[in-house]
């Protein structure tokens, strides 16, 4: 009781009354109730109302992520992963701050220390076509969330020390692939861009 729906309308009256970001109201109404956990319905409901409020989106991090259990499947763990991934890479899209992108991508790392090692390949993988999806035609913002899955990836690849060169490769033996390529017919020139510049790019 108290974790979905009534803390969602809670944060919805503060950031009314005290015309405040959702990060902001969030992270005050969790430091007096740590529990809630608003469901991604009402998060979207929420981060809508941010938008009539201030203009714009505020809070580019996924405010209702939690700390994993160790008693998490590693399904989960890698959704986990993944979904901090691609708002890596809508961050770099938005042109986000440059604290923005290391608090990303700090939290991307700490998360990355849970999977087992047995399934690194899947994760980077999946990830690598799950943010793809996400690509559209070949324009600015495009170019720029490109840019954070590579550098994403480089922060893995580092992390695993697996060479994404690699990865890249051995992903167009996938399923994964296989279906990626019918659903969005630009990819081979995405990866050939993420070939291009993963000699050239690096993140430490």
């Amino acid at each position: 009781m108290g974790i979905s729906r009534s803390a969602t309308l809670v944060i919805a009256y503060l950031m009314i009354d005290g015309h405040k970001t959702l990060g902001e109201t969030f992270q005050q109404v969790k430091s007096v109730r740590e529990q809630i956990d608003p469901n991604e319905g009402f998060i979207r409901q929420l981060r809508e109302l941010e938008i009539s409020l201030f203009g714009e989106t505020m809070t580019l991090e996924r405010i209702t992520f939690q700390d994993l259990s160790i008693d998490e499947s590693p399904k989960t763990v890698m959704d986990r992963v993944l979904t901090v991934l691609e708002d890596f890479v809508a961050a770099f899209a938005d042109d986000a701050s440059p604290q923005t992108l290391d608090m990303l991508k700090d939290k991307l790392l700490r998360l990355a220390d849970k999977v087992k090692r047995n399934n690194v390949t899947d994760l980077l993988f999946n990830g690598i076509c799950r943010c793809l999806r996400m690509f559209g035609e070949d324009d600015s913002l495009d170019q720029e969330a490109r840019v954070g899955l590579q550098q994403g990836l480089s922060a893995l690849c580092t992390f695993y020390n697996v060479d994404i060169n690699d990865c890249l490769n051995n992903l167009t033996n996938t399923e994964e692939w296989k279906n990626l390529c019918i659903d969005v017919p630009l990819v081979y020139r995405w990866i050939n861009h993420l070939r291009d510049q993963s000699s050239s790019m690096n993140i430490s």
